[in-house]
């Protein structure tokens, strides 16, 4: 643990000597945090990625170990795996067979998942035990299913493999068992029923494995996940003094909607709307592209960092 305190230690001081340098080369900054967002930017239109993160509690991976099951039953308290559920019951009366599939028994078994782990771990704060993270490698031979339940019938669904190929809807259903991720992007209304009746839009995208036999590989605390980490740290830092420039910082605006604008653009954004592209929420309450966000959610991840258990991988597709 001291040697890793150490490692951080030095990790720091050297990401803060490349923003001092950097800092007087705007541009040169610009660019290399777009090319580090763009990497990791979700667009509802294409969310296509063979690599997803989820932050979980120790006992919950000790479990996982010891049943030989990453995935776990449905219906479990986490926000976004019981939005799944309710709009998959939405759209149950349009007897489709894809909402019909992924609500069988054989899918039962979901996570909620996200492409950049350390997006939303601002969100994680009222979870304190998840400090565990947990990385997911998928088969090639994968397949994402994108759920919009509140799009029209014909727009509702989207389905796409690890190339970036869209399949049509008999395709995959020919390929049903390739399935591996359901991303689900839709809006939700908050109501607060105070002295004046006020209504929220909270707009949620999430990522959903489902079927444990088209997970590659999945690794905790392995060295190259380590590293993965105390890299990405270094350019969050960079980050959080590219926020503190003037005119850098940008608001979601009303409802969330300068965010959300961003998950529908796959062009060439700033630095702030590739920051906002890779969120997984907007609207209610949400934070805004500056860097009082980047500063917790620094702090959060260094502490979360020093505290990973126990490395430990699996391999489950080498089964198959």
């Amino acid at each position: 643990m001291a040697t890793m305190k150490r490692i951080f230690h030095i990790t720091v001081l050297l990401a803060l000597s490349q923003v001092t340098f950097l800092r007087s080369q705007s541009s040169a900054t610009d660019s290399i945090l777009q090319h580090w967002l763009k990497t990791q930017s979700v667009y509802d239109g294409h969310p296509v990625f063979n690599t997803f993160y989820f932050w979980t509690s120790f006992p919950d991976l000790d479990s996982s170990l010891a049943q030989n099951q990453l995935l776990r039953k449905s219906l479990s308290s986490d926000y976004y795996e019981e939005k799944l559920h309710d709009n998959l019951i939405g759209v149950v009366d349009d007897n489709e067979p894809i909402s019909l599939h992924l609500l069988g028994a054989e899918r039962q078994r979901v996570r909620a998942v996200w492409s950049c782990y350390w997006a939303n771990i601002n969100y994680d704060t009222a979870f304190p035990r998840k400090q565990q993270l947990v990385q997911v490698i998928l088969m090639d031979s994968s397949l994402i299913v994108s759920f919009f339940p509140d799009r029209k019938k014909n727009e509702r669904w989207k389905i796409h493999d690890l190339k970036g190929n869209l399949l049509t809807m008999d395709q995959a259903m020919q390929r049903k068992r390739h399935i591996a991720v359901v991303f689900l992007s839709g809006n939700d209304k908050v109501v607060n029923k105070g002295p004046r009746r006020t209504v929220f839009t909270t707009h949620y995208r999430s990522f959903f494995l489902c079927n444990e036999n088209m997970i590659k590989s999945w690794h905790h605390a392995v060295p190259g996940l380590q590293a993965q980490v105390q890299n990405d740290l270094n350019y969050l830092v960079l980050l959080n003094a590219w926020f503190e420039m003037p005119d850098h910082c940008a608001m979601q605006g009303p409802k969330g909607k300068n965010c959300c604008a961003t998950w529908g653009r796959l062009v060439k954004q700033s630095v702030s709307e590739y920051y906002f592209s890779v969120q997984r929420s907007a609207g209610y309450l949400e934070d805004g592209a500056n860097q009082t966000t980047t500063t917790k959610m620094l702090n959060a991840l260094v502490e979360r960092w020093k505290l990973q258990m126990m490395p430990c991988e699996r391999f489950p597709g080498s089964k198959k």
